[in-house]
């Protein structure tokens, strides 16, 4: 399954395929949705493997890896890691965990001191107002509502889960009367594994519900499609995450230039405002169009003229001075040339043919 290149009820149809496949595959099959190339595995030989059961739909679950691992004959001298953190907190002991297995404790700890320095840095920025209360949309066909550590990102960014879940809940499908009885100050949509590229493509699965253009936070513009990368998978990412809610909803600035750059195309908001005006029909153009970067790319620097080519280029001879008994200006090489509101050109210094630098000033005239 590619799910990049696929529509939310392609990837549910795909999977429920795979599901039935794996029923009708017997005994002898993985017990997952997946099929690990034994015969590279074999050839990598690892010594260490880790291996996760926080999603059987995203990634190979530890129960998949270990019937590869006995089918190998790699689970006797492999060392196997379980790594399977659902909240924020698990994910920075989770840190420690890899670092470990792989005698790398030192530079674990430093990396997790890091990661905590930043979410100390987004706490200090949030001012006293109260937190948005926000619903974040996984999936739209069905509706999905992620969990696990999604509720914790948004706690470290100033936020409120409106829906009321907290860090390591299980993720679920909701309704879109379940999302108007919540009534999020903000909308976030981050379909799983999809780039603002795809979700756009989708867009017309919240604009055909009549209950998406009811919301108060629709009706406000306070909608948002952001790529998914920066929450999803457990790992040192997330913080990117907690970063990028913070600095949306909270007004906590990027923490550097890199990073603003880096969210050029990661963050779009809904621009319609529907305050004082007809709730009903307060958007009559395509819905993907309403979108715009919330961190637009700065614009390119103004081309610059290309130099003359040499054979371009004209020796300036002075052939008299207009200053009585001056001598001319000796050959140079000019250090800075000034055009004069009027006909001419100021020459400042300059440096001879013997390398000599000048200090004369000569306004010179065709």
């Amino acid at each position: 399954i590619d799910a990049s290149a696929m529509t939310s009820e392609e990837v549910a149809a795909a999977v429920e395929a795979l599901k039935a496949a794996r029923a009708a595959a017997g005994p002898d099959a993985p017990p997952g949705h997946w099929w690990i190339d034994a015969a590279g595995l074999a050839e990598l030989a690892p010594e260490v493997v880790f291996v996760q059961s926080t999603c059987a739909a995203c990634d190979v679950t530890e129960d998949d890896v270990l019937h590869a691992l006995h089918a190998t004959n790699l689970l006797a001298t492999a060392k196997v890691v379980p790594v399977s953190p659902n909240t924020l907190d698990g994910v920075m002991a989770s840190v420690a965990d890899v670092a470990g297995a792989l005698g790398l404790h030192e530079a674990g700890a430093a990396l997790a001191d890091r990661l905590r320095a930043r979410l100390t840095r987004v706490a200090g920025a949030l001012d006293g107002a109260a937190p948005p209360r926000v619903v974040s949309l996984e999936g739209l066909a069905p509706l999905c509502v992620g969990g696990g550590w999604l509720p914790d990102l948004k706690a470290a960014a100033g936020c409120v889960d409106a829906f009321g879940d907290v860090g390591g809940c299980a993720p679920r499908v909701v309704s879109w009367g379940d999302v108007a009885a919540a009534d999020p100050d903000a909308l976030v949509v981050s379909p799983c594994s999809a780039a603002p590229e795809r979700t756009f493509k989708e867009l017309h699965l919240l604009a055909a519900a009549p209950e998406f253009w009811r919301l108060r936070c629709v009706q406000q513009g306070a909608v948002y499609v952001l790529d998914h990368g920066p929450f999803s998978r457990p790992g040192p990412r997330l913080i990117d995450g907690v970063e990028l809610l913070a600095s949306l909803l909270r007004g906590v600035p990027p923490p550097s230039p890199a990073a603003r750059a880096a969210w050029a195309t990661a963050a779009y908001k809904y621009e319609c405002d529907a305050r004082g005006g007809d709730a009903a029909s307060h958007c009559t153009t395509e819905l993907a169009v309403r979108f715009k970067p919330c961190y637009p790319a700065a614009p390119p620097p103004p081309p610059v003229e290309a130099a003359a080519p040499a054979a371009a280029l004209r020796r300036v001879q002075v052939t008299r001075s207009t200053v009585a008994a001056s001598p001319l200006p000796p050959s140079r090489s000019a250090h800075v040339m000034v055009a004069l509101p009027t006909q001419g050109v100021l020459l400042v210094a300059g440096e001879g043919a013997d390398g000599a630098r000048m200090e004369d000033v000569w306004k010179l005239s065709a």
